[in-house]
């Protein structure tokens, strides 16, 4: 079970070893949305934007990892429903 504190390095360790043990399975990752409701340059903003960035990095490593950005998902889901 991960606790609240884990830093940004052992979060990224920890996803990297679920997908080592899973290599037999395609998976698809989203990033962690940004939150809307607070300004750009808070803190959690910049931590959410480091952690997508080191968590697409990681894709390059393994070829069964697709990663896909929420934003577009939402956007591409909206305009399969409107049609």
């Amino acid at each position: 079970m991960m606790s609240a504190t884990v830093t940004q390095k052992e979060g990224i360790l920890q996803i990297m070893k679920f997908f080592q043990d899973n290599d037999k399975s395609n998976i698809i990752i989203l990033d962690i949305v940004h939150r809307y409701d607070l300004p750009d340059n808070l803190h959690v903003n910049k931590d959410i934007k480091t952690f997508n960035s080191k968590l697409k990095k990681s894709q390059n490593y393994l070829n069964m990892l697709q990663f896909w950005n929420s934003d577009l998902l939402e956007i591409v889901l909206r305009n399969m429903i409107s049609i």
